[in-house]
């Protein structure tokens, strides 16, 4: 009811394909016009106490200051809920986002904007009007100061090598994978700010 623009439902059939590969079962049941129940069960054995600490110093270090603390986010979201658990998850972290449903309002909340009011802007890619790619075109080519500076990170649940192409060559300097993960998004913004670029995998990196 939320999201304007429909999936495909790959991401059920990544799941149904993970559960299998993990030894685990799903269930479902469905009643039209009152919504579906998801149950997954699997028998996972309880990991070592010596791999429990297995963490690299590198990202201890990471972990050590917040990036996020502080932050101001512009974020394109359609769907109600995800925007909603963004939103808290950004609380949780210390930063605070503004949230547009397509990118036709992001582009105009952008250009309204004066320097400093947003560090990032977290752009989805499938949303009704204008899509994430034209938005962040059209902010790259606006008149803004911060138009060619501000950095641009893709969410989307497409994690393809061509949808990041795609990503990169609209003019977004990363691309991250839906569900966002805190973790992945903190890496992310430390190796944008580093100036290393910063496409992250969520697949890879989870």
């Amino acid at each position: 009811m939320t999201n304007k623009i429909q999936g495909t439902g790959l991401g059920m059939a990544i799941t149904k394909n993970l559960v299998d590969s993990m030894g685990g079962t799903i269930d479902v049941e469905s009643e039209p016009g009152q919504g579906s129940c998801f149950e997954i069960f699997m028998d996972l054995k309880i990991a070592e106490e010596r791999a429990v600490s297995s963490v690299s110093q590198a990202e201890t270090d990471e972990q050590d200051g917040n990036i996020l603390q502080g932050m101001s986010f512009l974020c394109a979201e359609d769907n109600e809920l995800n925007a909603e658990i963004l939103t808290e998850l950004l609380k949780i972290e210390g930063a605070e986002c503004t949230i547009c449903e397509n990118g036709e309002e992001i582009l105009k909340a952008f250009e309204q904007s004066a320097p400093g009011d947003y560090d990032m802007i977290l752009m989805d890619v499938q949303m009704p009007v204008m899509n994430g790619y034209e938005a962040t075109k059209a902010i790259r080519r606006s008149s803004h100061e911060l138009a060619k500076k501000i950095p641009i990170i893709a969410m989307t649940a497409n994690a393809f090598s061509e949808d990041i192409q795609h990503s990169l060559a609209a003019g977004m300097n990363a691309h991250v994978s839906k569900p966002v993960e805190m973790r992945v998004l903190e890496k992310t913004i430390r190796s944008i700010k580093s100036g290393g670029g910063g496409t992250e995998m969520q697949a890879t990196e989870s």
